[in-house]
C-alpha cells in the first residue's frame, strides 16, 4: 500500500514540476505530443545528470571517509568514556572501536564498488536507450500520433 502511494506521490510531484515546461513549449507553438515527449526527455536527462553527479561525488568521498573513520571513532570514544564510567558499564571501548572500524571499512570497500559499478552500468544502459531514442524516426512518430 505504501509503495503504491509513494509511486502516485512521485508522479504527482513530477507532473507539478514539469507542467510549466510543457506549457512553455505549448506557448511556443509546439505540438502537444512533441512538447510532452520533449518535457519527459528533458526531465530524464536532468535526473540522469543529477545521478551521475552523485555517483562521482560518492566515488571521491568514500576513500576520504575510510581515512577519517579512525579519528571519528577515537573522538566518539573520548566523548563517551565519561558517561560509560558513570553508568559503571563494563564495555571495552578500544575493542568495540576496532570492531566497528573493521566492519565499516569492510562494508565501505565491498558495497562502494558494487554501488558504483551498478550505478555506472545503469547510467550507460540509459544512455544507450537515449541514443536509440534519438535515432527513432520522428516522421513515423508524427504519423502515428497525428493521424486520425
Amino acid at each position: 500500500m505504501a509503495s503504491l502511494l509513494t509511486t502516485f506521490l512521485a508522479a504527482f510531484i513530477l507532473a507539478y514540476v514539469l507542467r510549466p515546461v510543457y506549457l512553455r513549449l505549448i506557448s511556443l507553438r509546439s505540438p502537444s505530443a512533441l512538447a510532452a515527449i520533449s518535457t519527459i526527455i528533458l526531465a530524464l536527462a536532468a535526473i540522469l545528470g543529477l545521478f551521475a553527479l552523485i555517483v562521482t561525488v560518492l566515488q571521491s568521498e568514500i576513500p576520504l571517509i575510510r581515512e577519517q573513520l579512525p579519528a571519528w571513532l577515537t573522538h566518539l570514544q573520548n566523548n563517551l568514556q565519561p558517561y560509560i564510567d558513570k553508568l559503571a558499564l563494563k564495555i571495552d571501548l578500544a575493542q568495540t572501536r576496532e570492531l566497528i572500524q573493521t566492519k565499516i571499512s569492510q562494508q565501505l570497500s565491498e558495497n562502494a564498488n558494487t554501488l558504483i559499478n551498478s550505478s555506472l552500468s545503469a547510467l550507460l544502459a540509459s544512455t544507450k536507450y537515449f541514443v536509440w531514442l534519438s535515432e527513432f524516426p520522428i516522421d513515423y512518430l508524427r504519423d502515428v500520433l497525428f493521424t486520425h
